[in-house]
């Protein structure tokens, strides 16, 4: 599943050749966000709650226009909670500001995972 998400990024942020150094550095970055995002959703979420097996998917990334501040957005869904017999959700919103060379959480949400 790791390699679907990574092959996922590679095609949107390796798509334009002239910004290539910087989405690679921008995917890397937002997987490292999202691997300790989801350490701490597991730690503060009630271990009779929690799923089996938690983990995140990027669902959405897209590239902002030339003229913007942010340069990526990335939308991604972290599973981690179950209460029978319903999987919730929380999902992010994340931006990549061109200039400071960071992500940027700027949306959350506990959602029901239908």
């Amino acid at each position: 599943m790791r390699h679907t998400l990574v092959v996922s990024l590679l095609l949107l942020f390796g798509a334009c050749s002239s910004t290539a150094q910087r989405a690679d550095f921008a995917k890397e970055a937002l997987l490292r966000l999202c691997e300790s995002d989801l350490e701490h959703i597991v730690a503060t979420t009630n271990p009779k709650a929690l799923h089996a097996e938690p983990y995140f998917k990027i669902v959405e990334t897209s590239e902002y226009g030339d003229r913007s501040l942010f340069q990526f957005r990335a939308v991604v869904d972290f599973y981690h909670m179950d209460i029978e017999p319903i999987t919730f959700k929380i999902r992010r919103k994340y931006r990549f500001h061109r200039n400071k060379r960071q992500w940027e959480r700027y949306h959350n949400e506990l959602i029901r995972a239908d």
